[in-house]
């Protein structure tokens, strides 16, 4: 069994029927909706009679129940693995026995320094639109719980999105095709999005190039390591670096967009991934070919 090259969309242990996917799925949405609802009894006012958001709760405080339904999520997604397709959640990650944390690292620092050039841009051309914020007594309260809480949120989405997805339609040949739809399931819960208001088809297209852009390298290396790693630096980069003020995540970054240009958005993300696609994936595809021959040939 070990001495075959293994392929990530097509785990060999436990058990992989699709209908074992189809009931994931159903069981994941259905609790990710169920934490949503409890960890909203926090942050509501019912005392009102509206509904609205507590007015004394503090910024940290909505954003640690805003973002405990994907940490949680982490371990309903992990037992689920564990008990009904009899598998550890490693296997949704990669086929080794241990995780490249060389790749989690080298992706979040490659990508995070594209975004760092791409954001730079931005300000080249609209530097009126991006301003400093930063609040002493507001920003570390914020970073500390955002760099606990974000790559746990992230790494749901992937084990979810990139990792249980991929798996489940894994005997799919075609990396594009497989690659596509996995864009298009990860566009469709971000359309709801605050930031959607500044251009509804442009933005969700982003969303759509990023699921498409984080499938493809996870398919391209065989593991989610890279994506893990690329969600990651994204996320904490909007939360900590540079915030636009209707995002999803409302948080103290250092610096806030007013006014994005979201057409300058989409492109500089697909120069992003087209140059960390080169740079990291393209270089390293002859080493990976060459580890799966040998392994072929033994």
């Amino acid at each position: 069994m070990n001495n075959f090259f293994k392929k990530y969309t097509l785990p060999e242990e436990g058990h992989n029927q699709w209908w074992r996917y189809l009931v994931g799925v159903i069981v994941c949405v259905i609790a990710f909706i169920v934490l949503s609802v409890l960890f909203s009894l926090f942050m509501l006012d019912f005392s009102s009679g509206t509904s609205k958001f507590k007015e004394d709760i503090h910024p940290v405080l909505l954003f640690v129940f805003s973002m405990s339904p994907h940490v949680c999520s982490v371990l309903v997604i992990s037992i689920f693995v564990k008990l009904f397709h009899k598998r550890t959640c490693l296997s949704l990650i990669t086929t080794s026995n241990h995780i490249s944390w060389n790749k989690v690292f080298k992706a979040f620092w490659v990508f995070g320094l594209l975004l760092c050039f791409a954001s730079l841009g931005n300000y080249l051309i609209a530097p009126e639109s991006i301003s400093y914020s930063f609040n002493a007594g507001k920003f570390f309260p914020f970073l500390l719980v955002i760099l606990i809480i974000t790559p746990l949120q992230t790494t749901f989405e992937e084990l979810f999105f990139r990792g249980y997805f991929l798996q489940w339609m894994g005997k799919l040949k075609s990396v594009t095709v497989l690659s596509i739809i996995n864009g298009l399931i990860f566009m469709a819960p971000h359309l709801g999005n605050p930031e959607m208001q500044y251009s509804p088809v442009i933005l969700a297209s982003t969303y759509f190039l990023m699921g498409f852009f984080l499938a493809l390298i996870t398919l391209k290396s065989n593991g989610l390591e890279y994506a893990l790693g690329v969600h990651a630096v994204n996320n904490l980069f909007c939360g900590i670096v540079l915030n636009v003020e209707e995002s999803v995540l409302q948080t103290e970054s250092l610096f806030v967009n007013s006014e994005p240009i979201p057409i300058y958005d989409l492109v500089s993300m697909c120069a992003v991934c087209i140059l960390f696609y080169f740079f990291v994936i393209k270089s390293n595809s002859s080493e990976f070919n060459s580890s799966s021959l040998s392994q072929d040939v033994e």
